[in-house]
């Protein structure tokens, strides 16, 4: 190389990720110098994916010591060895995730609970296409590669996929405990809700099971020492980089415990990731293992968990109960499993963790002590997130009168309020909550209005439905929103809504009204508008109305004098194209992409449609041409 490598790393640190993978084929040796970088590593996803997973352990037996991330997608193992010697094999895992993954010996129960539970295991499919695409690619690892030789260009782009997390989060303030009278307050309301919920079993049967004694002996495992031994694992791996002979001082570490990875069954009970600060468990089957093997990791950072059908299990509670750094949770599956797994018992007094953003994509039933814990974080919580719709009312009544920092709540509105929790919640008011999102059909006015005036000062707002009831009334009176996005809107619904606060409006499938009037009162109602985007428009997909929404709206445009970009695209309701079979060649590859698609850049003087528009809406190009005239139009 030309260039020292301290200066090619600092150039590689400001690439984009994209370009940083396609870095890893220019040389041998840039490719060596990313891979030994931990700071470049940190960027990469080593990923083990269903049948292919093993022709990456060359790769791993290698390069494990220098491996920040790793993901298992669909992988059967054969026994719990096989993933516990690859997790001795990587020590200085930063992040670790396992996706509907399994242990051969347990295929069949799996499989008879899944008949049983009725339970599918989504697969992320945009996962799978990125790594069945690069399979297809054939860039696979020698087996039998000498470990002298410096490793193929091509293993390494069939063996890292780029993945987006953000490690860093910043310290959380703990917050004083409530005041005794608070306290006694809320003892009174728990009395009240769990009377209401007496028919719930798991009110009571976790009484008699006391949990395992927190162990507290990990004082050099304390959060102020966690920066430093990141650094110092960075001054290690450059050490190693800068020794001319750094290839075998790299493997020694990683062999010092193993002989043959084949026939060295793995002996140790237990591993310590010093470094892990990301786990992702989404595959019940194998948790419990997981767990158990890593029991003494620590300094988790973001945590999810899924339970569905697996036996109740006390590894979980005192495994989340010592991640004192812990600032994500994700808690998905069924609800009963989950307090059954985690909440059997009181946490909270082994809980030193306060988190930042909670996520719980399961039904919540009533659990006296699931309710202790959310009403303890309740404190520190800045984003929460609340996905199923079938939710016991008490814990909102827990939400709105106590997450006072909140700053970012999804939450169901499908919710039907009776006269007596309308009465409960109408005078509640979380003034912090600056970003809200209501998840549902959102087709009750009155739910949807005592919801909303909740959180008077919010900035933006998402909701699944904007298109069954007139918004005037309701969302003036939000003088701070600036964005509005909704999944299915109607322009009429925001007639006489006054609102100049408003910048960006952002909308998934527009209803058209076929009336001029509502889109001109909407450019003078709200005039400060600078951002439109409309993904879909349709009504029973008639062409006809289609484009002659689309001519309203470019009509109207010119009226909202800050407007800066206004993205709208539509798929024409015919899509067989070119049906006779002797048309021409040429207008079949043209008709490809069967979609309306306009892109307006104000301040770039800048148009760009799609040649199926061109060639279907001539009237609609021309008033483009006529409207923006200091503006150039060119196919996108």
């Amino acid at each position: 190389m030309d260039f020292p490598p301290e200066i090619i790393k600092s150039i590689l640190n400001h690439l984009e990720l994209n370009d940083l993978k396609k870095c890893l084929l220019v040389s041998k040796e840039i490719n060596q110098l990313i891979i030994k970088s931990p700071e470049l590593m940190r960027k990469f996803d080593v990923i083990l994916f269903h049948e292919t997973w093993k022709e990456k352990l060359p790769f791993i037996k290698k390069f494990g010591f220098f491996i920040r991330s790793l993901r298992f997608q669909d992988v059967g193992f054969d026994d719990e060895n096989q993933f516990k010697r690859i997790l001795r094999e990587t020590p200085n895992l930063e992040r670790l995730s396992f996706t509907d993954c399994y242990i051969m010996e347990r295929d069949e129960d799996r499989h008879e609970h899944n008949e049983e539970m009725n339970v599918e295991h989504p697969e992320n499919e945009e996962i799978i296409e990125n790594i069945v695409d690069n399979n297809d690619e054939n860039h696979n690892i020698e087996p039998n590669a000498q470990e002298e030789q410096p490793p193929d260009i091509n293993e390494i782009q069939n063996d890292i996929q780029i993945m987006d997390v953000d490690l860093e989060e910043p310290n959380v303030q703990i917050n004083p405990n409530n005041a005794n009278i608070e306290e006694m307050a809320i003892e009174i309301v728990d009395v009240i809700d769990e009377a209401e919920n007496v028919q719930n079993a798991d009110l009571m049967v976790a009484e008699n099971n006391p949990m395992a004694a927190h162990n507290i002996d990990n004082q050099d495992m304390a959060p102020e020492n966690v920066d430093n031994q990141e650094q110092a694992l960075d001054n290690e791996a450059m050490a190693i980089e800068n020794n001319p002979n750094n290839e075998m001082v790299a493997e020694s570490k990683a062999t010092d415990e193993q002989k043959d990875p084949e026939e060295d069954p793995v002996t140790e009970t237990e591993i310590d990731l010093n470094y892990l600060t990301y786990l992702h468990l989404e595959s019940s089957s194998i948790a419990e293992s997981v767990i158990r093997y890593i029991k003494n990791c620590n300094k988790l950072k973001y945590l999810k968990l899924t339970f569905y059908y697996q036996e109740p299990k006390t590894e979980f509670t005192n495994f989340v109960c010592q991640q004192d750094n812990l600032k994500e949770l994700i808690l998905q599956g069924y609800s009963d499993m989950m307090y059954k797994s985690l909440f059997h018992v009181d946490i909270n007094e082994n809980v030193k963790f306060k988190l930042k953003t909670l996520s719980l994509e399961c039904e919540l039933s009533y659990n006296r002590h699931f309710s202790n814990f959310f009403r303890a974080q309740s404190e520190s919580i800045k984003d929460l997130i609340i996905s199923c719709y079938n939710i016991d009312f008490h814990f909102c009544r827990v939400l709105f009168n106590n997450f006072k920092k909140l700053e970012k709540l999804s939450l169901p509105s499908d919710w039907t309020l009776n006269d007596t929790r309308v009465n409960i919640i109408k005078n509640c008011r979380l003034d912090s909550v600056k970003e809200l999102e209501l998840v549902g059909s959102n087709d009750d006015l009155e739910t949807f209005k005592t919801f909303i005036n909740i959180f008077p000062n919010i900035e933006s707002l998402k909701c699944e439905n904007l298109s069954s009831f007139s918004l005037y009334g309701i969302l003036e009176n939000f003088h701070k929103l600036k964005f509005i996005h909704a999944d299915s809107f109607r322009c009429d619904t925001m007639l006489f809504v006054n609102m100049p606060s408003l910048k960006t409006l952002e909308i998934d499938f527009l209803s058209p009204t076929g009336s001029n009037f509502y889109w001109d009162k909407l450019t003078h109602d709200c005039p400060n508008i600078e951002n439109l985007y409309i993904e879909d428009i349709g009504n029973f997909k008639l062409n006809a109305s289609i484009k002659i929404e689309f001519s309203i709206i470019i009509r109207n445009l010119t009226n909202w004098k800050h407007l800066k970009v206004c993205r709208i695209a539509c798929c024409p309701p015919d899509n067989s194209l070119n049906p006779d079979e002797d048309a021409n060649e040429n207008e079949r590859i043209q008709d490809q992409n069967p979609f309306y698609k306009v892109e307006i850049n104000i301040e770039e003087k800048t148009i760009k449609v799609s040649n199926y528009f061109v060639n279907h809406c001539n009237e609609e190009v021309e008033l483009i041409r006529e409207i923006f005239k200091e503006c150039d139009i060119s196919e996108l």
